[in-house]
């Protein structure tokens, strides 16, 4: 009898953890949906007023790849996207006359449960990608399929954005990005030199990179995620990660999941925020990022890298948050005076202090900008923003190349029309051949992917069959 009302009391409790889950997930998904300022919670989040309503609701499948390692594939690249709320629509490349009704945070869910009456609910850490639009996300469909068996094998919830930033915030900037654009920085590169994007655009002065940041923001707010993991969505990884990460730990996805970083690194998901270091523990870079959910140093970082949006690219405002968060805690070797953003031009940054004469620059004792990741760690102990040691997602590179060099995948559409998809082509990782050390040295191999075949084995695209359950391992 005592072990019958053992199992009643449980039963209860977990009832009530289950109700109380849904309704805070429901009231996550209506302040995002609602929009406004009323999300602003925290310093340095002024800017989420302007951001519009956001469904974080949605859920979404790739419902079929379409990508044939011979001929023709028989079915169409295909995504279907549920907006919270709302019936499944499926998209794919030849069909995208609609679009979404506003930007949207979408779950991933197993192909062929898009219809299902219940809701993805997302734990623990979780993976994050982003795409402004449909046409954007269709030419990165190889990479997309690529981290669909990536995040398979780990065992990993993870999510995609899908939609532009507000024009509130797209088409506005600070008064200090103003004066920065007026300035010395933009003089020393032409806007007509694609490399001078990082410090401004003739269209808009803020990109649609930072969409990352305002999606990480809103996933790290989940009730039930305890980390973000963020990766750009042209970065890819190859099949011999993924069978390598499939010899961990076998069949066992939960050991997996927790190695977001690699598996001597476990406790780096305590850290506040995460970015590759180069040397400098702010200059990092973004294709790849870890926030810890619900911790108030992490949207501070993303708050910031909002709030100082300047210009095509994104590197430059992140640098210049994680240096004001240090600054603002008087963790660096002497106070930062903001003259990296204010005046520094992205190359002059990107390599300080070589391209900064020595008569220009402090003694390295009193120079902020050499404040490094022990520096940090030394003098403030409890703000954990930078482990040089850690890699997360590790595997994953940027080998895609210029917009113009892509892969065509033909496809039959419903009604038996033959279509074309073009995607962004991606070279070999130089990694893979022993005695490589750079692109540099073996150039034959890094692009010697030549035909479909090799491409969809070297990627591990075959590993996400239309119908396919989770791969195992022997």
């Amino acid at each position: 009898m005592l072990l019958l009302n053992m199992s009643r009391v449980l039963l209860l409790l977990l009832g009530a953890a289950y109700a109380k889950d849904n309704d805070d997930d429901a009231a996550w998904i209506e302040r995002w949906r609602r929009g406004g300022a009323s999300r602003c919670t925290r310093t340095h989040c002024g800017w989420l007023a302007d951001a519009g309503p956001i469904d974080v609701g949605c859920e979404f499948e790739i419902s079929q790849t379409g990508l044939a390692k011979r001929g023709a594939s028989p079915k169409a690249p295909e995504l279907s996207v549920r907006p919270g709320g709302g019936p499944a629509r499926s998209f794919a490349p030849h069909d995208l006359d609609e679009a979404l009704d506003v930007p949207s945070l979408c779950a991933y869910r197993e192909p062929g449960t898009i219809r299902g009456e219940d809701r993805t609910r997302q734990r623990g850490v979780v993976a994050l990608i982003a795409a402004s639009s449909l046409p954007y996300l269709f030419t990165q469909w190889a990479p997309l399929v690529n981290k669909m068996a990536y995040f398979r094998v780990m065992g990993l919830d993870w999510s995609l954005w899908l939609g532009d930033l507000d024009p509130r915030i797209a088409e506005t900037t600070s008064k200090a990005c103003e004066a920065r654009l007026a300035g010395p920085a933009r003089a020393s590169f032409p806007i007509t030199d694609l490399n001078s994007l990082y410090v401004g655009n003739a269209s808009r002065p803020t990109s649609n990179h930072l969409v990352k940041v305002l999606a990480a923001y809103a996933q790290a707010e989940r009730p039930g995620v305890t980390g973000v993991c963020y990766v750009d969505i042209d970065a890819m990884v190859t099949r011999r990660q993924l069978d390598w990460r499939l010899g961990w730990t076998k069949r066992d996805y939960v050991a997996r999941r927790a190695h977001v970083f690699r598996p001597n690194e476990m406790n780096a998901t305590a850290l506040s925020w995460w970015s590759l270091d180069r040397d400098s523990f702010w200059r990092t870079k973004s294709m790849k990022f870890y926030v810890r959910a619900g911790d108030a140093v992490a949207f501070e970082i993303l708050g910031r890298w909002v709030e100082s949006r300047c210009g095509f690219k994104d590197q430059l405002p992140l640098w210049h948050a994680l240096l004001g968060v240090a600054d603002a805690r008087g963790c660096l070797r002497v106070p930062y005076d903001g003259a990296l953003y204010a005046s520094f031009d992205y190359r002059e940054a990107l390599t300080y202090p070589a391209r900064t004469p020595e008569a220009d620059r402090p003694a390295p004792a009193a120079d902020a900008y050499l404040t490094t990741c022990a520096d940090i760690a030394a003098k403030c102990p409890d703000l954990r923003i930078c482990d040089s040691t850690a890699r997360l997602l590790h595997g994953f590179y940027h080998q895609s190349v210029e917009s113009t060099n892509t892969r065509s995948f033909a496809y039959a559409t419903r009604k038996g029309k033959a279509k074309v998809l073009e995607v962004a082509n991606s070279l070999r990782d130089f990694r893979d051949l022993k005695g490589c050390r750079s692109v540099y040295e073996c150039p034959d191999y890094v692009r010697g992917i030549k035909h479909n075949a090799d491409f969809v084995d070297y990627f591990a695209l075959d590993m996400v069959p239309d119908s396919a359950r989770p791969p195992e391992s022997d």
